[in-house]
């Protein structure tokens, strides 16, 4: 049912929809099946080697060196002391 303020809407042959819950669990498969391993935790601050992102401290004290690093957090961890004075940031090429 469309919502009253709608006027119409289109249909196009071979669109699809994606269930995120189904395509997550499915990357995440896909990842650990490709060797990727998962580090799950607080980053408390970057490791920075040459203006690019090399490793992370964690929460818990570990530290992490990688040669590609991906950061991925809520949008509410912007005031992290990872985050601080870096939100803006670019690292790598």
């Amino acid at each position: 049912m469309l919502a009253p303020g709608v006027r119409g809407g289109l249909r196009v042959d071979g669109d699809h929809q994606v269930d995120p819950r189904r395509l997550r669990a499915a990357l995440l498969t896909a990842c650990e099946r490709a060797g990727v391993v998962f580090h799950r935790g607080w980053a408390e601050r970057l490791r920075v080697v040459r203006e690019r992102a090399a490793g992370a401290a964690l929460a818990d004290g570990t530290e992490l060196t990688a040669g590609q690093v991906v950061l991925a957090a809520a949008a509410s961890a912007a005031g992290s002391r990872a985050y601080r004075g870096r939100c803006c940031r670019r690292y790598g090429p």
